[in-house]
């Protein structure tokens, strides 16, 4: 099992777009699909984004309702429409597709995370008036 260090997460993150992390033991999730929204994110400056950042989002989610949740996790993101900023998140990881795909249409993302191929899925965006049931 591999863990990043908040250093590692940063420098991670500037260096292949992206990191992410158990929030109870640091752990790198190595399998299944990364679906974020469990809070609204945060968008820091690419070049103020280093480990005090890390810290303090890793802070802000540990004072949130979803801490206790054991699939919590950190991560980040830099969003290819928006290059000099960096996006933190909290995610849940899922061992199914289909399950991850729900989450995130239930949560309004725009993509989730497959951590096996090292991609996004896109997901459909609503059209108004659609709705999204979660069971």
């Amino acid at each position: 099992m591999s863990t990043l260090s908040s250093a590692q997460f940063a420098r991670q993150t500037r260096v292949e777009g992206g990191a992410s992390r158990s929030l109870h033991d640091s752990s790198v999730p190595e399998h299944g699909y990364a679906v974020g929204g469990l809070i609204p994110e945060e968008q820091v400056r690419s070049k103020t984004f280093n480990a005090a950042k890390v810290d303090a989002h890793k802070d802000h989610i540990l004072k949130s309702p979803v801490a206790g949740h054991v699939a919590t996790h950190q991560g980040s993101w830099i969003d290819p429409d928006q290059p000099k900023a960096v996006i933190l998140d909290a995610s849940s990881i899922h061992a199914s597709k289909a399950s991850a795909r729900l989450n995130g249409l239930v949560r309004g993302e725009k993509a989730i995370y497959d951590l096996n191929a090292g991609k996004d899925i896109n997901l459909p965006h609503k059209s108004r008036g659609s709705k999204v049931y979660s069971s």
